[in-house]
């Protein structure tokens, strides 16, 4: 990386977040490095991110909360990060395919990784959003997840961290924490995700739950249509 580019990192972030700046369009014309960079973004920009599944129908939502706010989209948040890797895909490095989209895949499990670690809600959440463009199921994400969903202070990072884990076969620590879930969270939301990470993983422990007085109507009601749907479907939790 030459001095710069160095000069430009701050600069060159911002203008992949969308804020245009006429010194990096000119330092890019004279830049092989950073040019490479920056169409590496763009390809990444292209790559089809899947949405987070939705965690229950309409009809409960209503009942419990406002709908949430949209997650933000992931370039911005990365775009920092990308100051930090300047020259790396410099001129001469192996342009296939293939190893580009691996190169793309771990960078999105470091992004992924970092921003969960933020202490901004909404940081936090732009990892989620980096989650669930990771193709391959990776267990350091799936605990980081886990601990998430486990212990986030935030309702909304909880119940998009549930939604993320949906995608994944669900390890025993996450069934635990979606059961310990049900008996030392506050927010019915974040139950009745919990009941949809349960029934995906098929627990045994799952129907018991319809017997819990202490838990919202509108959970249990949630519980007993999704054992409803399990048995007539000819699916069991035994």
């Amino acid at each position: 990386m030459n001095p710069k580019c160095q000069e430009l990192q701050v600069e060159l972030a911002d203008y992949l977040a969308g804020s245009p700046s006429a010194g990096v369009e000119a330092h890019l014309l004279e830049c092989d490095s950073c040019r490479a960079n920056v169409a590496l973004w763009h390809r990444m920009a292209d790559v089809p991110v899947a949405a987070p599944a939705t965690a229950l129908p309409g009809q409960f939502r209503r009942k419990l909360t406002p709908p949430r706010r949209s997650v933000a989209p992931w370039l911005a948040a990365a775009a920092a990060l990308l100051a930090g890797l300047t020259g790396y895909w410099a001129g001469g490095r192996n342009n296939d395919l293939t190893a580009l989209r691996k190169e793309v895949r771990g960078l999105r499990e470091v992004v992924a990784l970092s921003l969960l670690d933020q202490r901004s809600a909404s940081e936090r959440l732009r990892g989620i959003r980096f989650s669930t463009a990771i193709e391959n199921e990776d267990p350091e994400v799936v605990a980081a997840l886990t601990r998430t969903l486990r212990a986030d202070p935030s309702v909304d990072v909880r119940l998009a961290a549930a939604d993320a884990l949906r995608r994944f076969r669900l390890p025993q620590s996450t069934r635990e924490t979606a059961w310990q879930l049900l008996h030392s969270d506050d927010s019915p939301l974040v139950h009745i995700a919990a009941v949809d990470l349960l029934a995906a993983a098929r627990d045994p422990r799952l129907p018991a739950l319809a017997a819990e007085a202490r838990l919202h109507p509108s959970v249990i009601e949630y519980l007993q249509a999704v054992l409803s749907n399990k048995q007539n479907r000819g699916n069991t939790f035994q």
